[in-house]
């Protein structure tokens, strides 16, 4: 029976990239922990645009709780994008299910000095997802540690950016400062 069970999870398991819930076959584009929760976007390996699939993976301590959207509904508009460098990176992936938006961010970077040696700004590295129900704050899970942050590259590469007129963007930025 033992052997049995061996045979049955192991390939499972080995299908995993270190940290991440995606696949062999698809890209991690954002991972990270939070508690005994692990969030993840896939894409697709394909080098055309045209043929990526992207999907949000959350597994809480016990299952995967959402995979969204489902493959046969995915169309190349659900996954919107920002990026913006300034003292450091600052990145969304955003997606609509049902009454919810989703946004999946990574914000980091380095300690900054002026010329004179003078520091102007602290290293931060702070990513999550935060989730709203019209313009309201619903959850805000943050990242206790990312294996993969999300990069212009991604953006750029697998998603349509964002209307930074987005009704939803304000809230998103409120709920990171509260």
């Amino acid at each position: 029976m033992r052997t049995l069970l061996a045979a049955f999870f192991i390939p499972l398991a080995a299908q995993c990239q270190a940290g991440s819930l995606c696949n062999a076959q698809e890209n991690t584009v954002f991972s990270c922990n939070a508690r005994a929760k692990t969030i993840s976007v896939c894409a697709s390996k394909s080098k055309n645009k045209n043929d990526t699939y992207i999907h949000y993976l959350y597994k809480d301590a016990k299952r995967i709780a959402l995979d969204f959207p489902p493959k046969e509904q995915y169309d190349d508009r659900t996954f919107r994008g920002y990026f913006a460098y300034g003292p450091g990176f600052q990145s969304y992936l955003t997606f609509a299910n049902g009454q919810f938006r989703y946004y999946v961010y990574s914000n980091y970077g380095d300690d900054s000095y002026s010329t004179t040696g003078q520091k102007m700004s602290i290293a931060f590295d702070d990513s999550g997802v935060v989730v709203l129900k019209g313009l309201h704050k619903v959850a805000h899970i943050k990242c206790s540690n990312s294996s993969t942050r999300l990069s212009a590259a991604v953006i750029r590469h697998y998603v349509i950016p964002s209307d930074e007129a987005d009704k939803f963007q304000e809230a998103f930025f409120d709920a990171l400062s509260e």
